[in-house]
C-alpha cells in the first residue's frame, strides 16, 4: 500500500499490526515512512525512535531518520543518523554520503560538501547516486566557479581572573603574594585565504593575550604578541595543516621571551563519529632577559588524538597521548641547581556537553596528567615529578546579531604537582585559577 501511494490504509493496516504484535521493529519502521510520507513528522519520528529501541542496529531506522531530519532541517542530527546507516550497512554507505554532501551544500560549506560526494563515489554507488554526486561535485568545482573571496574573523574577550596557591595558609598567600585577582585579556585576527582554486586556504593572523594584575604590581604583568601563519587543505583527505608561529612576550616592562614556532596537524582516518589526528610542534626558545636565560633551548611535542562527536554533534569526547621533550638551560645558583630540561608523557581527555540545547548553556571538564622521564633536581633533591590538571567549566553562546556571537563563560582550574606538595620546595607548582570573561566572536 506505501508503494502504491495508499499511506492512510497502510497507517490503519499499521496500526492493528502494532496492537497485535508490539515488539516487532519493522511494524514501527514502515508506520514511520507511512507518517513520513503523508507530512505527520511528529508520529514518523516517535515511530522511528520506537523502532529504534527494538532494534538500534537497523541501519534502515537510521536512514530514514536521518532523511525525516534532513526534511526538518535539523541538521546535526541529521548527519548522526546517515553516519550510524552507513557505519551499521555497508550498503547504505553510499546513500548516506550524498544526503551528507547535500546537507554541507545547503549549509554552504561546498568543500566539505565536495569531500563527502567523493566518497560517496568510492563507495561504487548505484547509477542514480553516482550520477547525482557527480553532478553535484560538476556544479561546486572550483573550475566553473570564481574563486571565493576571503573570510575575516575576529574575537575579542575580557575577563576576570583568580589565582591562589592551593597549598599555602592565607598569611602565607599575603606574604608571597601568591593570591591576586587580575584582569585578563585577549583580541584574535584572523583571515582566511583561498589559493589554487580553493584547494589550498592561507591563514595569516594575529593574537594577543595580557594579564594585569590588581596588586602583585608591573613586575608580574604578562603580555603576548603572537604572529600565525598556516597553509591547510581541507579538501584533502587528511586535512593536512602546516603552521608557523612567532611569539613575542613581556613580563613586567620587559622583554621576557621570544619563540619561534613550527606546527602540523593531519587526520590520519576517520571512522563514524571518531576523527582520529596526528600533531607535532617544534619550538625554538629565546630569553630576552638575560635573568631567564635557563629558559632558552627548544622544546618538541608529538600527539595522538581521539575526537569523538556526542549529542547530536554538540558535546565531543577527547582523547590525547603526548609525548614531550623540553630541553632547556640550566639554572644555577650558589644555593640550588635546577633542571628545566625533561622527557615527558601526557594523557589527558576532555568533554564538552549541552546542558540546554536551545540557548546553548554547555558544560566542559578536562584532565591532564603528565609523568615525567627525567629527575627533577631542586634544593629538596632528586625526585621524578607527575603533574596533573582538573578543569572545570561552564558557557553560555547567543547570537547577537547576524555575524556576531556572545559567549559568558566561567571555568575553574587546579594543578597539582607531586613536587609541589613538599612545603621545602617550589610552592607555585600548586595553584588554582577561577576566571570569568566574556566574548564576542564575529566572522564575515
Amino acid at each position: 500500500m506505501i508503494e502504491e501511494g495508499q499511506f492512510k490504509k497502510a497507517i490503519e493496516q499499521l496500526t492493528v499490526a502494532i496492537r497485535n504484535d508490539p515488539e516487532n521493529p519493522d511494524l514501527y519502521l514502515w508506520i514511520g515512512i507511512a507518517y513520513y510520507k503523508t507530512g505527520r513528522d511528529q508520529e514518523a519520528e516517535e515511530s522511528f525512535h520506537a523502532a529504534l529501541k527494538l532494534k538500534p542496529v537497523d541501519a534502515r531506522i537510521h536512514y530514514n531518520r536521518g532523511a525525516l531530519y534532513f526534511r526538518e532541517k535539523k541538521w546535526d542530527q541529521a548527519i548522526t543518523s546517515f553516519l550510524q546507516a552507513a557505519n551499521l550497512a555497508p550498503d547504505w554507505k553510499a546513500h548516506s554520503y550524498l544526503n551528507i554532501g547535500l546537507i554541507y551544500y545547503k549549509q554552504g560549506r561546498d568543500e566539505e560538501a565536495i569531500s563527502w560526494f567523493q566518497k560517496t563515489l568510492q563507495e561504487n554507488p548505484a547509477a542514480p547516486t553516482q550520477q547525482m554526486a557527480l553532478e553535484m561535485i560538476d556544479l561546486l568545482s572550483t573550475m566553473k566557479q570564481p574563486v571565493k573571496n576571503g573570510t575575516w574573523n575576529v574575537q575579542v574577550s575580557m575577563g576576570r581572573e583568580f589565582d591562589t596557591n592551593v597549598f599555602l595558609t592565607s598569611a602565607e598567600q599575603v606574604a608571597t603574594r601568591k593570591e591576586d585577582w587580575a584582569t585578563a585579556g585577549t583580541f584574535y585576527l584572523n583571515y582566511r585565504l583561498p589559493i589554487y582554486e580553493n584547494l589550498f586556504f592561507l591563514s595569516p593572523g594575529y593574537y594577543l593575550s595580557g594579564r594585569w594584575y590588581d596588586s602583585e604590581g608591573l613586575d608580574y604583568n604578562y603580555l603576548l604578541h603572537d604572529l600565525l601563519l598556516f597553509i591547510e587543505s581541507p579538501s584533502l583527505g587528511i586535512h593536512p595543516r602546516l603552521g608557523y608561529s612567532y611569539i613575542y612576550t613581556h613580563l613586567g616592562n620587559r622583554p621576557f621571551l621570544e619563540i619561534h614556532q613550527f606546527s602540523f596537524n593531519s587526520q590520519i582516518f576517520r571512522f563514524g563519529n571518531h576523527v582520529i589526528k596526528l600533531d607535532g610542534i617544534f619550538s625554538i626558545d629565546n630569553a630576552r632577559d638575560q635573568g631567564y636565560n635557563y629558559l632558552s633551548g627548544n622544546e618538541w611535542k608529538i600527539g595522538l588524538s581521539d575526537t569523538t562527536s556526542l549529542y547530536k554533534n554538540l558535546g565531543y569526547i577527547y582523547l590525547a597521548l603526548v609525548i614531550s621533550r623540553i630541553n632547556l638551560s640550566d639554572f644555577r645558583s650558589p644555593a640550588q641547581f635546577s633542571s628545566y630540561s625533561y622527557d615527558a608523557i601526557e594523557p589527558s581527555i576532555q568533554t564538552q556537553f549541552p546542558l540546554l540545547e536551545r540557548v546553548q548553556v554547555k558544560g566542559l571538564f578536562s584532565y591532564q596528567h603528565r609523568s615525567y622521564h627525567d629527575e627533577d633536581i631542586w634544593s629538596t633533591g632528586r625526585k621524578k615529578r607527575r603533574d596533573e590538571r582538573f578543569t572545570a567549566g561552564l558557557s553560555v553562546l547567543r547570537p547577537v546579531f547576524k555575524y556576531l556571537e556572545a559567549e559568558i563563560k566561567y571555568w575553574v582550574q587546579i594543578t597539582q604537582s607531586n613536587i609541589g606538595d613538599d612545603p621545602g620546595d617550589y610552592a607555585d607548582r600548586d595553584y588554582r585559577k577561577g576566571i570569568y570573561s566574556l566574548s564576542l566572536k564575529a566572522a564575515f
